[in-house]
């Protein structure tokens, strides 16, 4: 008997520890202090606190009387009356405005940066660059969709296909250049929308 009594003992105190470290737990994650955490427990637990006694009405103090102001001074009316309506403004006549001339400063055309890579690949990259824009123009040619549409595509396609044989040479000299990269990804692109446009017509 005695065992059984100790074991409920034990058991109602481990139970309770586990109550205290779950609700210390809850406290702790919601950042809660322990006034808050009782008011959860009383609320959840039909626990009510007695109500605080009734305040004392505050009795509002009277204004102080106001003594009665001054009767104001009569204002006497003008010898001459006011006409009701203003005359009529008078039209300035305007002075036709001539433009002054300003000379704009123009800014001088500025000539194409060069791509900077090394020295052994700048010939190779010059090249590239002459055949890329003979492709451009080729391939703007073929804009107008004309009888000469398949002459300047095949065109276009032949220069982009040169720039690109001498941009990937000068990539095996110069491979970490991200300007050179730049220009083979367009490259190859303007070669696939000859390739395209060629298939539709």
């Amino acid at each position: 008997m005695r065992n059984v009594i100790s074991f409920i003992i034990i058991s109602f105190f481990i139970c309770l520890a586990g109550i205290i470290w779950g609700v210390y737990e809850f406290q702790t994650a919601h950042g809660m202090e322990t006034s808050q955490t009782l008011a959860i427990i009383r609320s959840y637990l039909g626990i009510r606190l007695p109500k605080p006694p009734p305040k004392k009405p505050i009795v509002a103090k009277k204004p102080p009387e106001h003594k009665p102001a001054e009767a104001p001074e009569v204002i006497t009316p003008p010898e001459k009356p006011i006409p009701e309506k203003a005359p009529p403004i008078t039209s300035v006549t305007e002075a036709p405005i001539t433009p002054t001339k300003v000379e704009l400063r123009r800014t001088p055309k500025l000539p194409p940066e060069k791509p900077q890579v090394k020295t052994e690949a700048q010939i190779l990259v010059e090249d590239g660059n002459k055949y890329y824009d003979q492709g451009i123009i080729h391939l703007q040619n073929t804009f107008n969709k004309d009888e000469t549409f398949d002459k300047e595509n095949e065109l276009a396609i032949e220069k982009f296909r040169q720039a690109l044989a001498k941009y990937l040479e000068a990539e095996k000299i110069d491979p970490d250049n991200l300007w050179l990269r730049n220009r083979i990804r367009e490259t190859n692109s303007n070669l696939v929308t000859c390739r395209k446009q060629a298939r539709r017509k």
